[in-house]
This record gives structure tokens, sequence and C-alpha cells, in this order.
């Protein structure tokens, strides 16, 4: 499977090899680290010359996305408690939709990843590098960790929020706040939909599943927990 890339400097694109059992028994938490360790083992390194942590953040969220919608559709659907009257109820909504709602921006990628803000301020889009670094530095809050690393000229002058408000502006990511309204007593309330934790949750929900399946194949045909896992779900 194709999956283009677009913010990602001097990469239009990435190719996928299916799922298969042994990643996805990898999979405990839902962070940066276990995307990033699911995308290592599905990027085909044959015809994609980018490494899984190079994947600019915005690009990465899309790919989990096309990595969603091939195993399950492209609807999302989960039930949340109301803050108000702790009623559960539905939420759904198309990931097709809101991903055209939350297009990239229309700068051209620099061939070196770098860009100009403002006279003496330039920063590039953030990485799964970057974010790992991030959350590895000691005493300093990850955000700004992040915005330390991604900053390439201009930090003592550049103010609060501008650069974090332009790359929201220029690379989107699927981790966003969305309106949802109780059906029992008509609360309007903030849901948050965070792409990289949905997929991955759903698929460390189905381990019983798999290791079901595991039985199975092994009870019916004999053959290896190794030969087994190297299976893709088809």
């Amino acid at each position: 499977m194709f999956v283009p890339l677009y913010l990602t400097p001097r990469c239009t694109g990435i190719y996928l090899h299916p799922i298969r059992g042994n990643a996805e028994m990898q999979i405990e938490k839902t962070d940066t680290e276990t995307a990033l360790q699911l995308l290592i083992s599905m990027i085909d390194k044959n015809t994609s010359a980018i490494s899984a942590s190079s994947i600019v953040s915005a690009d990465r969220d899309r790919v989990l996305a096309m990595i969603y919608s091939e195993l399950y559709g492209s609807r999302i659907e989960s039930t949340i408690c109301c803050k108000q009257c702790s009623e559960k109820f539905d939420v759904d909504f198309s990931l097709t939709t809101l991903l055209a709602q939350l297009q990239p921006g229309k700068t051209p990628v620099p061939e070196n990843g770098i860009y100009e803000l403002a006279e003496g301020v330039a920063y590039r889009l953030p990485t799964g590098k970057d974010e790992m670094m991030a959350l590895s530095a000691e005493g300093i809050d990850p955000v700004q960790a992040l915005l330390n690393e991604c900053l390439v000229a201009g930090s003592e002058i550049v103010e609060p929020g501008v650069v974090e408000a332009q790359m929201a502006k220029l690379a989107p990511v699927l981790n966003l706040e969305m309106e949802a309204v109780c059906p029992e007593c008509g609360k309007e309330q903030q849901v948050r939909f965070d792409m990289q934790s949905f997929l991955l949750l759903r698929l460390k929900k189905e381990r019983p599943r798999l290791i079901y399946e595991i039985h199975t194949i092994a009870h019916c045909y004999h053959w290896s927990h190794e030969e087994i896992l190297q299976l893709t779900r088809a």
C-alpha cells in the first residue's frame, strides 16, 4: 500500500506491508515510541528511503489514519461518558471527512525542510525523532522541549505561541478537541480524538482475539509460533 507524505522533505510517500501478528503482539502502549515501532515493522525498506522517526508528525498521523481505514474502514465510533449526567453515549464520524477538513497548508515544502517565519526566525516541522528527544529531556516541559528542537534560528526573539500557531496551520495533526452533545441531558462538551492513541488502543484491545487465532492455527496445522506471527491478518 502506498501512502503519500505531504510535509516530509525529500520524500513523497512510503510503501507499507500489511500488519503482521508479531507487530500486533508488541503493542502495549499508545505512545509515540509504540507508533514508530509499528511503522518500522510495516514500512517497505526496499522502496521507501526514509525511516519512521524521520516522518513529519502530521504526516505520520495520516499514515496511521490510512492503516486504520485499511483495517476497519473510515468510520470512527466510540462510546464516551457525559461530563454532566455521567450517562454513556455514542460518538461517530467519518475519518475521510476529518482528513479533508484538516488539509496541510499550501506552503511548498522546502528542500531542506526549514521554514522562515520572519527575519531571523526559522523552524522545521516536528518528527517522531524530535518527539522522542523532547520526551526524554529532563527538567523542561515536553512541549517547550519540542519547540526548542524545531527552532532552527531566532529562539531569542520569537514571540510565544507564534511558531506553534504557524505549525498547527501548516501541518495539522490528528489530535484535537471535537464538539459532542449528550442526547440524554443536552450538555455540549469537548471530546478529544487522537488518531495515534485510537488506532493503537483498538489493536491492543484485540489481543485476546489474536491469541485465540494463534492457538487455533497452531492446534489445526501445528505451525510454529514464529510462523504464525509472520502471517498478515488476511
